[in-house]
């Protein structure tokens, strides 16, 4: 039985998460950039064991990890992200890139531990009526009331969406999700810091699931995008409610009124603006004042707002590894060089160091 075939796309995908291009790649393993394009095109495989072994080295895998296919691969044109389109195409390859590693985890993790299934309403929309009722349908169906949600992570992990954490280095992007007919999963990047910035990410990628899984390129990613906004919305800010509680400020839209709703309902001062505007609650000139003293305070650019709710804090993976090494017995260490990872792609997914007093399987 022959061997399997060098894998060109996952020595593409660890060279992009390890920020390492073509040409850096091919002089530091002495050969030429466009034998590195033909691997990764799979019109060659390396046929010299050294050039395998100098790969693995300065990608940090171990040789396996080139002959084996992707347990679930991630198709770009699957992938909804968030404000994408001014991301430099490095930080855009990398996420891909980890976004591909953490579903190979999970395909790993699964082998020997339950998750909680896919259960996302799938609804189709098309006017803004339609997302609302959408929204609306969601907190129902889950029995969320039509109050603050106190954890937004853990409303998409109970329904089989797993979440993941990574620094993209980059404040264009926010998160993306991918969407399987059995599993979801969202990247939240960490690189933003803003907590309420991650409860909106979570709520805007569950609206992807809800409203566009497995619609592909059936419609337009601007229009995508605009549902998925106003879905999370929606979905955080429910309009009976929420208008309500506005009013019971006697319609003053005060800073001291706009922090007392952030701090009941966990999401940012710009969120709660623009919903009250979506809602009609505020004409279009007192949004657009608002939004001037929001931009001129920095909160639309990388400055923290004030009174930030606590920190997402994603528990799936974390609890299904543990489960894991009690089900196997395994040290991470174990795990990880079955799978084919040096230790800082392990970190980087997993969250957790490889400790030098572990043993490894070499």
């Amino acid at each position: 039985m022959s061997e399997a075939r060098f894998s060109g796309s996952r020595l593409r995908s660890v060279r992009h998460f390890q920020q390492i291009t073509q040409e850096k790649l091919a002089e530091l393993v002495a050969v030429s950039p466009s034998t590195i394009s033909l691997y990764e095109t799979e019109r060659r495989e390396p046929d010299d064991e050294q050039i395998v072994a100098a790969l693995c080295e300065i990608l940090d895998v171990r040789r396996h990890y080139f002959y084996s296919p992707f347990a679930t691969d991630l198709v770009e044109e699957e992938v909804d992200y968030r404000s994408l389109a001014s991301a430099p195409k490095h930080a855009r390859e990398r996420l891909v890139a980890f976004g591909r590693f953490v579903l190979e985890w999970i395909a790993c993790l699964r082998e020997r531990v339950r998750f909680p299934d896919l259960d996302l309403p799938s609804i189709d929309a098309t006017y803004d009526e339609d997302v609302e009722r959408a929204a609306e349908h969601c907190r129902e169906y889950w029995n969320l009331g039509s109050g603050p949600i106190p954890n937004i992570s853990r409303v998409l992990e109970n329904a089989g969406v797993a979440i993941a954490t990574f620094d993209v280095q980059s404040r264009d992007i926010d998160a993306f999700s991918v969407y399987s007919s059995d599993a979801g999963l969202v990247v939240l990047n960490r690189t933003k810091g803003s907590s309420s910035r991650a409860v909106q990410d979570c709520a805007h990628e569950l609206g992807h699931g809800v409203l566009h899984r497995g619609t592909g390129r059936e419609k337009p990613h601007r229009l995508k995008e605009e549902q998925a906004r106003h879905f999370a919305g929606a979905f955080l800010l429910p309009r009976r409610s929420f208008q309500r509680e506005f009013w019971a400020g006697g319609g003053d839209a005060g800073l001291t009124h706009l922090f007392d709703l952030k701090r009941r309902w966990g999401v940012s001062i710009q969120s709660i603006v623009y919903r009250a505007h979506q809602l009609e609650v505020i004409g279009a000139a007192e949004m657009r004042r608002w939004m001037r003293q929001i931009s001129k305070k920095g909160w639309r650019s990388g400055v923290q707002e004030p009174e930030e709710p606590a920190q997402v804090q994603p528990e799936l993976l974390h609890r299904a590894f543990e489960r894991y090494q009690v089900v196997t017995g395994q040290s991470a260490r174990a795990v990880a060089e079955a799978i084919g990872w040096g230790g800082s792609i392990f970190k980087s997914v997993v969250g957790v160091p490889l400790s030098d007093g572990e043993p490894s399987t070499d």
